[in-house]
């Protein structure tokens, strides 16, 4: 059960007593009428929870579905937690399937410091959600949704200008200017193909053990269901890259032909670690991931084995074709939600 804060709610309730969950209703007539005894209906909380069972089919052993059962992570509302960890589980153990290995509870949001209400008239319904896509793009959507959503224990606070911001810092500042100060140096010092690593020794800087880590670090945040701590992983691999970038001064050491392997080693190792990054951002990104691709010369497919695997270090770009890519456009301000709200 997570997050601790949920765990620790049904725990507290746990300690007060348990006591009989009647599975049918006879106070009204809506709902699955019971076998046999038909002014009884079937309780909705065994209805519905009956559901993920049935929808996986896993009363026929010849079914396929039943792969996808057990749940790694069973997510829900915080407000249908007792259902899901206690009711639930109760349900399963009596029927002998096994159980998810976790139930995850995400909190709510809250709108500009407000709780959503009809009367203000500030939810975020589905039109306000496409225009947000229509001007940022799905991937910002994601983006936004996973590191400043309510996945934590807390409720979240949804802000127009906390989303620019975001957008602004991370994915165009940060993952956009990354991939794209990277495959420009490539084009324009070495007309885009990817050089070999000629191993010059930069003191203090090694991006293949920082790829490493980050892996490590994705990996671990991903078990725990952090997919913000995942995405930090990718991100701050580029913010490293950047950083670099900046002490290395490859515009500098291209001014002198004889630094020619130095460069060579800085730009290789640049986009390698350009390329682990975006294996470990694509399941939250997949869209501006999976342009970028082509653009370092790669052709990847995450989904088809380990990801870890193809995030791993190596020299796969050698020799390959880049192109200059711009993955995330700066937004005018005044084009944007934010800009809506306050008019």
């Amino acid at each position: 059960m997570k997050p601790d804060a949920r765990r620790n709610e049904v725990l507290g309730r746990l300690r007060g007593g348990l006591q009989d969950v009647p599975i049918t209703r006879t106070n009204f007539s809506w709902g699955i009428p019971f076998p046999g005894d038909e002014e009884h209906v079937i309780y909705v909380w065994i209805d519905a929870l009956l559901n993920y069972a049935t929808a996986l089919e896993l009363a026929d052993d010849a079914s396929e579905l039943h792969r996808h059962w057990p749940a790694a992570y069973h997510v829900i509302g915080k407000e249908i937690l007792w259902f899901h960890a206690v009711i639930w589980p109760a349900v399963l153990m009596a029927l002998e399937l096994p159980q998810p290995a976790c139930v995850y509870a995400h909190s709510f949001w809250i709108s500009e410091g407000q709780k959503m209400s009809k009367s203000l008239g500030n939810f975020i319904d589905l039109p306000t959600i496409e225009r947000y896509v229509d001007v940022y793009g799905l991937d910002a959507w994601r983006w936004y949704m996973v590191n400043n959503g309510p996945l934590g224990a807390t409720d979240a606070d949804f802000q127009a200008t906390g989303f620019h911001e975001t957008y602004t810092t991370d994915l165009v500042n940060t993952v956009g200017n990354c991939a794209s100060r990277t495959t420009a140096m490539l084009g324009k010092y070495f007309d885009g193909i990817v050089p070999a690593d000629t191993g010059f020794d930069f003191p203090g800087w090694d991006l293949a053990g920082a790829a490493g880590i980050a892996v490590a670090k994705w990996r671990t945040a991903m078990a725990d269901f952090a997919l913000d701590d995942a995405c930090e992983a990718g991100i701050g691999l580029l913010r490293t890259v950047d950083a670099f970038i900046n002490a290395t001064e490859p515009f500098k050491v291209a001014k002198d032909e004889a630094r020619r392997d130095e460069l060579a080693s800085i730009l290789a190792r640049c986009v390698e670690a350009v390329r682990v990054a975006s294996v470990l951002l694509w399941p939250v990104i997949p869209g501006r991931m999976e342009t970028l691709w082509p653009a370092l010369g790669c052709d990847l497919d995450p989904s088809r084995g380990d990801l870890e695997a193809v995030a791993a270090w190596g020299e796969t770009l050698k020799g390959a074709t880049t192109r200059k890519i711009a993955l995330f456009p700066r937004v005018d301000p005044a084009t944007t939600p934010a800009a809506d709200v306050a008019s």
